[in-house]
């Protein structure tokens, strides 16, 4: 079986409840009106010996297990019928994703790491943010710029680009305030936000400029590494 290994370097082992609300952040993201056609292809087996096929559609939680809303392909009503079930789980049960590419977005929706716990931001709410993020940024003479996929509907991580521009921008007001910080600082005259598939975030320098690179559904590294990664352009 050949495994690409380098996509999963990021994976660790996580239990069932984390995996599916990993699924139900997935559904709940549909937005097209069709969530199943957009959505991976799981099996649930249980300890029972049953086995579910089909799309997690939604899900709550209660004091002996879960209550799942499952979407599947009808075995009796013919092709292209969709059947739904409502399913009462109980732990212990096995969850496996097929698509397996599918496997790191499906956790990613479960639990993005953030520095902040509101509600996710909407597209204009961030650009209103990082509007007011730029202004203050321009007054130590620096310009932010990033990159439009990441203030775009496509980007369901909204928090996280808003979280990265501020913690820079505090991180920038700080070391401002003594000479060798703020000389170290004129020196950059613009910090670059943008879209990468890697699997953590980066920071880079050429010349006058400072790169952040980030996948916003990897999630972020603790603050304190962010602020080193920062201080190791400057």
């Amino acid at each position: 079986m050949n495994i690409p290994l380098d996509r999963f370097r990021s994976i660790e082992p996580q239990d069932t409840k984390t995996v599916l609300y990993g699924l139900k952040k997935a559904a709940d993201l549909a937005k097209n009106g069709s969530a199943s056609q957009n959505l991976p292809r799981i099996l649930i087996d249980t300890d029972q010996g049953i086995r579910y096929d089909g799309v997690l559609l939604g899900l709550q939680e209660h004091a002996s297990g879960f209550s799942v809303l499952f979407a599947h392909d009808s075995m009796t009503s013919g092709a292209g019928k969709t059947n739904l079930s409502f399913l009462d789980l109980r732990l212990p049960f096995q969850i496996t994703v097929l698509e397996a590419e599918d496997f790191l977005r499906i956790l990613r929706f479960g639990a993005v790491p953030r520095w902040s716990e509101d509600e996710n931001l909407t597209t204009l709410q961030l650009k209103r943010s990082l509007n007011d993020i730029q202004k203050n940024l321009l007054n130590t003479g620096i310009q932010l710029d990033i990159d439009d996929k990441l203030v775009s509907e496509e980007n369901t991580q909204h928090n996280v680009i808003r979280d990265v521009a501020q913690n820079l921008m505090e991180f920038i007001e700080k070391n401002s305030s003594d000479a060798v910080g703020k000389k170290a600082i004129q020196n950059i005259k613009t910090i670059k936000i943008q879209f990468s598939h890697a699997a953590h975030l980066t920071a880079s320098r050429d010349g006058s400029q400072i790169s952040i690179n980030l996948d916003p559904l990897e999630g972020l590294s603790r603050k304190e590494e962010f602020f080193d990664r920062i201080s190791s352009c400057l």
